[in-house]
């Protein structure tokens, strides 16, 4: 059976490990693209970093991450004192947005080969660690 290896796609990708704020992520996101690897493992890592600090940020300030992203996607919230817990929070959450998008689009690929390699309706689903080349 042949060895899956999947295809390369870029992703908008903020900073590995979710640990810049969301101006730090804009400002990389808007210069020169430069492609590097991203391993599924380094995907899960990042959802699960993701995850852990918005979950701090939901139980802090006693709204959902969606609730929060939709204010300040609008420009609804008064920063003050919070302004660079908001930014975090945000960049989190888009951390988190693009990392599923890429974990999809992984997914996706996966399947496909998947589907190709089958002589039969089922799928020989095997461990595997793929990887995608990103944009950073």
């Amino acid at each position: 059976m042949a060895v899956w290896e999947p295809e390369t796609y870029p992703i908008a990708d903020g900073n590995h490990k979710a640990q810049h704020l969301e101006a730090a992520i804009d400002l990389a996101n808007n210069r020169g693209r430069i492609m590097r690897m991203l391993t599924l493992s380094d995907i899960l890592d990042d959802l699960q970093t993701a995850d852990q600090a918005l979950r701090r940020f939901e139980q802090r300030y006693w709204i959902s991450t969606k609730q929060f992203y939709g204010l300040y996607s609008q420009g609804m919230l008064d920063t003050g004192d919070h302004a660079e817990d908001f930014a975090e929070w945000a960049g989190f959450y888009k951390l988190q947005q693009k990392r599923e998008g890429a974990l999809e689009q992984l997914s996706q690929q996966r399947l496909t080969y998947l589907r190709s390699q089958a002589t039969t309706d089922l799928l020989d689903l095997a461990p595997a660690e793929p990887a995608l080349e990103v944009t950073a």
